[in-house]
């Protein structure tokens, strides 16, 4: 809470807070819960987005599929499940996530109702 005070000292009245660095289900949980917390104790707007394609972990290099696979099929649904986010990102660019890679994850994103916004083309 140090940080929220922080930037409320500077005149923020709303941020986001995204996860995305954890990059499987658990970390990615506890990040999300983390700002669940932030946002049931903070004097301002807190918006959590979860940023689950962030990049490809390393474990998964050799499958893309596989993880972009989990991304759909296991977090998102548990996400929504426990109301962890307001929003979804994905960081298409190249290195990271393509295109069409991108348009499947935000696709799966909208059945769960789940608000898409995107990081694109920053490098």
């Amino acid at each position: 809470m140090i940080r929220i005070n922080e930037i409320i000292g500077f005149g923020t009245g709303a941020v986001e807070i995204k996860s995305g660095y954890g990059l499987n289900t658990e970390d990615e949980l506890k990040m999300l819960r983390v700002i669940r917390r932030i946002k049931e104790n903070a004097l301002l707007e807190v918006k959590s987005t979860f940023l689950g394609a962030h990049a490809v972990p390393a474990s998964f290099r050799n499958d893309r599929e596989k993880y972009i696979e989990l991304v759909i099929n296991e977090m998102i649904p548990v996400i929504t499940s426990g109301e962890l986010a307001d929003y979804i990102d994905v960081f298409c660019d190249d290195g990271f996530f393509s295109v069409d890679e991108t348009e499947r994850i935000l696709m799966a994103c909208i059945k769960y109702v789940l608000t898409p916004i995107l990081h694109a083309n920053e490098i």
